[in-house]
């Protein structure tokens, strides 16, 4: 955004978004939203009210009609007509009445209470938008939700419990018993992203067969990463390793606790795990959430990516030619019936477990297998785009641009 002044008038420029705001693609679609997608856009949103609350602003009229999604899949969090400022001493930069859309404001925003504005307000809209992404219906008045509690909601089977109590903790009436910063939100997301014990196969019903790896650590394999060292280093908890390519790659796949580790097969393009989990329970959840993403490359696209959205955004899914890159500049021991060693152009090494993993172009996949008697070629890539979406997993190993 570009601030200037002119003619005695100050003005911003913003850039233009190539996208449509979440009220006019619910309008066109006339469906509400995914789980899973409203599980990104919320990461992203929140992200940016952390940074918009930091400098003390809140935004007062986040809805729907102001958050729009380009075709990467971004979110952006648009027109702050009606946002305002809290000076030091706590009053606001307004000595004007306020305006609010009814049902995506608080009580203390309805009754004008100024000095009670804060981070929970933007909270309190922020769930009452997640509420209409999720049901494509009006949220209930904060008069409503005080007289009826959680039956002022009407939530669909098909919206998780975690996901239900998020929005009405998110809409709570009394402004202390909200989330009070947006980080807080982001803690309890992150905290209830999978649990690493989950089992990652779905039951198929007799259906085709389901690419899923094992989870399970193979003895053996525990002192694999200890020759990193002293030196490696560690990017969102996760560790980086520099073996002479183009990009840095992680010591792990995602849902692994350690190298020694497999870690969980995911969906392509299921940013967090969500719709594997939601489409174990029932026939109807497959059906709900039986869709993909609309573009070909998902590498660090926050909706879709899920080593960008469960790592941050340092971390992606790789592309099919670096995968090509570490097939042909390094070198490759078979070090068991479940582990390969890759050493690098430098001498540096990481450890992959045998099995298929997903790079970020359209459902294409490395299979790592190793050495036969029927074929030398260790790996192969596969087009899976044309397979059942909802019965495809592979592993995820992240890696990070090098800057």
């Amino acid at each position: 955004m570009i601030l200037f002044e002119e003619n005695g008038t100050a003005y911003y420029v913003m850039d233009y978004i190539d996208g449509e705001s979440l009220a006019e693609k619910m309008k066109k679609t006339g469906l509400p939203f995914t789980e899973a997608e409203v599980r990104g856009i919320l990461s992203q949103i929140l992200e940016a009210l952390k940074e918009v609350h930091q400098n003390e602003i809140w935004h007062l009229d986040l809805k729907p009609g102001n958050i729009m999604v380009d075709k990467q899949g971004n979110a952006y969090l648009i027109d702050f007509g009606a946002s305002k400022q809290i000076r030091a001493n706590g009053s606001m930069t307004t000595s004007t009445a306020l305006c609010y859309t009814p049902g995506y404001a608080p009580n203390e925003q309805i009754g004008q209470m100024y000095d009670r504005f804060g981070p929970w307000t933007d909270i309190y809209a922020l769930g009452a938008t997640i509420y209409n992404l999720l049901t494509n219906k009006k949220p209930p008045m904060a008069i409503d939700i005080e007289e009826d509690e959680e039956d002022a909601f009407d939530f669909s089977n098909s919206i998780s419990e975690e996901m239900r109590k998020l929005v009405v903790w998110m809409m709570q009436p009394k402004r202390k018993d909200r989330p009070q910063n947006a980080q807080e939100l982001l803690n309890r997301l992150d905290y209830k992203q999978i649990d690493k014990k989950t089992n990652p196969i779905i039951e198929n019903e007799n259906e085709e067969t389901i690419i899923a790896p094992s989870k399970n650590s193979i003895k053996g394999t525990a002192d694999y990463g200890k020759e990193h060292g002293k030196d490696s280093k560690r990017v969102n908890g996760h560790e980086i390793v520099d073996i002479g390519l183009n990009v840095y790659w992680s010591a792990q796949n995602i849902g692994a606790s350690s190298e020694d580790e497999v870690g969980l097969g995911y969906i392509w393009g299921d940013s967090n795990g969500w719709i594997q989990e939601e489409v174990k329970k029932s026939v109807l959840n497959r059906f709900l959430n039986n869709y993909k993403p609309q573009i070909d490359v998902i590498c660090g696209n926050q909706m879709y990516d899920t080593a960008t959205r469960m790592w941050g955004h340092s971390w992606r899914m790789p592309t099919l030619s670096e995968y090509e890159e570490l097939v042909t500049k390094c070198k490759w021991y078979e070090i068991d019936n479940y582990h390969m060693k890759v050493v690098g152009p430098n001498g540096k090494s990481i450890v992959f477990h045998k099995g298929p993993y997903w790079t970020g172009e359209k459902m294409k996949a490395f299979e790592l297998h190793g050495e036969t008697k029927k074929s030398k070629n260790f790996y192969t890539f596969y087009d899976r785009s044309s397979w059942n979406h909802l019965k495809t997993l592979c592993l995820i190993r992240p890696v990070m641009d090098k800057k």
